[in-house]
């Protein structure tokens, strides 16, 4: 229990060390491209600092990706340790962001999210929305495998899920699919919510599918 505990302690630390290290950067670029603060239309930096941008943004998934791999040898548990580092490193990013920046100065102030393979966008309470219920279903999972449970995503199950995703991603992104560089020469002027509440419902029926319909086993408490 107390190898559990020190796991989980060491995980957070990390997500909450990556999100200060992501708004480090965030804070650098601003000094030098937007002086003025976050605002739209975002100025175009040079090629050479997008592309090493784009590979920073790429870089902090596989980091997330190669911790919860090698956190534990389940499939599902290691689902858990993404959803989990993913939410707490968001989460953390925008609290540093505050206390470095003293922004947001609102969770409905806009934020390019990503930028692979277009620029996300969206008011800063969606993407936080996201990594609360990912970190929430990441503690389901927790608790239902510590207490021997078996779980298992059926074929539906998952290809809903990517449906919710597919949702929540096309909200923050459509405009840009039509139009790659309308963040240059324009400010968003409204949100897709209707996509972005369809994917969250979604996401959650799955998670309620899961918690409920899990198959309790015999033996003793799986490791992590």
């Amino acid at each position: 229990m107390k190898d559990k505990i020190n796991k989980y302690i060491w995980l957070i630390l990390f997500a909450i060390a990556m999100g200060y290290l992501e708004a480090a950067v965030v804070s650098y670029l601003r000094e030098l491209y937007c002086p003025g603060g976050f605002t739209f239309p975002f100025p175009m930096p040079p090629v050479k600092l997008y592309l090493t941008e784009l590979g920073r943004e790429l870089s902090t998934i596989v980091m997330l990706v190669g911790i919860a791999i090698v956190s534990s040898s389940a499939g599902i548990i290691r689902i858990a340790y993404f959803l989990l580092l993913f939410g707490l490193w968001d989460i953390f990013y925008y609290f540093w962001l505050y206390i470095l920046l003293q922004w947001p100065t609102s969770f409905l102030d806009w934020d390019i999210l990503f930028s692979i393979p277009v620029s996300w966008a969206a008011p800063v309470i969606a993407p936080l929305i996201v990594s609360f219920l990912f970190i929430g279903f990441s503690v389901i999972i927790f608790y239902l495998h510590s207490k021997g449970y078996k779980i298992i995503i059926s074929f539906w199950e998952g290809v809903t899920s990517l449906v919710g995703l597919l949702l929540i991603f096309l909200s923050m992104t459509i405009d840009a699919l039509f139009e790659p560089r309308i963040y240059l020469y324009q400010a968003p002027s409204s949100f897709h919510w209707g996509l972005f509440n369809c994917g969250i419902i979604i996401l959650i029926i799955v998670i309620g599918s899961l918690t409920f319909l899990s198959i309790p086993s015999t033996g003793r408490e799986p490791p992590l």
